[in-house]
């Protein structure tokens, strides 16, 4: 899927359109089936799994892809490194969740809905790699459809269990973690079969190094982030999750 300039443009502005329609369709039909409250939760859940990715990811998205375009033989050992790191970094983040956080997340969310959100953690963060290391090869058609993928398979989810089954919020928030683990499986697949990745050791010498300009953009990624969405955390800590519903409803 390699392509020129104008299609690679098209087609990305393409995704970002479906994405944006598809959340507003996501946000409709869980505001209505669900109210104010059940809009919250999810709307937290996406926030709060979002915020989770930046700070565990370290900037290895903006490092793999300098790298991987600065030099494509590497691919495969920055892809092996990220795969390594993705793991252990989330398994670290869920013994925090578990010995540490689960009282702070238990605040905002249902214990099965906060266990969700940090066993998806590494799902987040495999597909983001992958999608820097992809964009670095300036495989943009793979990137794109890793994105129209996530959109339009957590539209159909929505609508299927929320929508047609009148299933409960716990429903929403499973159908978009099985999104997330299937996006995650496609872009290792696409790496290996289409990239043609080989799987060997991790080199710690090169995780170091993609580590040490990763770090250079996450502020700049972690101030960003909260700049937008500090507010609904705000909102659901001191009003609680309902009004943080109609909150993420009004700024959306």
């Amino acid at each position: 899927m390699d392509m020129n300039f104008p299609k690679a443009f098209t087609i990305t502005l393409f995704s970002q359109i479906i994405i944006i329609l598809s959340g507003i369709m996501n946000n409709i039909i869980i505001a209505r089936r669900f109210g104010p409250e059940g809009n919250g939760v999810y709307s937290m859940v996406i926030t709060t799994s979002v915020l989770l990715l930046i700070f565990s990811g370290a900037g290895l998205v903006t490092s793999n892809t300098y790298w991987v375009k600065k030099n494509s033989d590497e691919v495969s050992i920055i892809f092996v490194n990220s795969l390594v790191f993705a793991m252990g970094v989330s398994i670290l983040i869920f013994l925090s969740y578990v010995f540490f956080a689960k009282e702070i997340m238990n605040r905002f969310f249902s214990q099965d809905i906060a266990f969700v959100i940090a066993l998806s953690l590494p799902f987040l963060l495999i597909q983001e790699y992958n999608q820097g290391i992809l964009w670095g090869l300036q495989r943009y058609g793979y990137y794109s459809f890793l994105n129209i993928f996530r959109a339009v398979g957590l539209a159909c989810a929505i609508v299927i269990l929320i929508l047609l089954m009148r299933l409960d919020i716990k429903a929403a928030v499973s159908g978009w973690f099985l999104v997330i683990s299937l996006s995650s499986v496609i872009s290792i697949f696409i790496l290996w079969k289409e990239v043609g990745i080989t799987w060997i050791y991790p080199r710690l010498s090169i995780l170091i190094r993609s580590l040490k300009m990763g770090i250079k953009s996450l502020m700049i990624d972690i101030v960003w982030f909260l700049s937008l969405r500090i507010d609904l955390y705000l909102v659901a800590y001191f009003l609680g999750i309902k009004a943080a519903g109609i909150y993420s409803l009004a700024a959306f």
